[in-house]
């Protein structure tokens, strides 16, 4: 398909560049011409927009580049970008969430992104209904779950229902941070959730394993905006606690 060659193209150059896992395509779907970032979506129909996704993420990820579909979810305005996106369970899965599933189970990308905004009163990346019930157990993600650029706002929080990395590079606040979340309790053994491939050591807050073709995404991370280091909070918050 030609969505696919396209995703070959940019993983190559994306490879060429020595860039590891590449921050798209983007999928949300498109629901009022106001939004800022309509740009970055395909389409109003969420199966067009899953279809064309999953064959970019086939693309990208057959040069070995690691793909971050992008962004969960329901993210359909730019203004006041924190917003809450209130909607009923049935509303979700068949408008706001088939492009997603489709795109998870077509192409299984190897990182996805979570949005900026409250699902139904909690934020994407701390949503465990979200990160959890549904992209893990229902659709069998076994990926990293990337925050947005400063979309993280209680990374405890986050890594506790299902958020994997908190981006940009968070310093040692995210460390400690994390390190008084084990101790208080707020985290324990049973949040730890297994994810990789294909044979994972990777944990959400406490150690970081996954290698994908030619690159470790556990070690080292570039990403489009740059040289950014990859879960060095998680890695070093296991080394001081463990």
């Amino acid at each position: 398909a030609l969505g696919e060659e396209i995703g070959k193209a940019m993983g190559d150059e994306a490879a060429a560049q020595e860039v590891a896992v590449l921050l798209g395509p983007g999928l949300n779907t498109k629901r009022s011409p106001l939004c800022g970032r309509d740009f970055e979506y395909f389409s109003e129909d969420p199966y067009l927009a899953g279809k064309m996704a999953a064959g970019y993420v086939r693309g990208i990820q057959s040069e070995g580049i690691a793909a971050c579909p992008k962004h969960f979810a329901v993210n359909s305005q730019e203004l006041r970008r924190m917003s809450d996106s209130v909607l009923d369970e049935r509303t979700l899965r068949e408008i706001y969430l088939t492009g997603f599933e489709i795109v998870v189970k077509e192409s299984a990308p190897k990182t996805i992104m979570s949005s900026y905004n409250l699902v139904n009163g909690t934020y994407a990346n701390e949503n465990a209904h979200l990160l959890q019930d549904i992209l893990r157990r229902d659709w069998g993600f076994t990926g990293a779950v990337v925050t947005d650029w400063g979309g993280s706002n209680d990374h405890a929080l986050g890594v506790k229902n299902g958020s994997t990395l908190e981006m940009p590079a968070p310093g040692g606040d995210a460390v400690r941070e994390l390190l008084a979340a084990v101790k208080s309790g707020k985290i324990t053994e049973a949040d730890r959730t297994m994810i990789g491939n294909p044979t994972p050591d990777f944990t959400y807050g406490y150690s970081v394993n996954l290698q994908y073709k030619n690159f470790d995404l556990g070690i080292d991370f570039q990403g489009v905006y740059g040289n950014e280091i990859f879960n060095t909070s998680f890695l070093s918050a296991y080394a001081q606690y463990n």
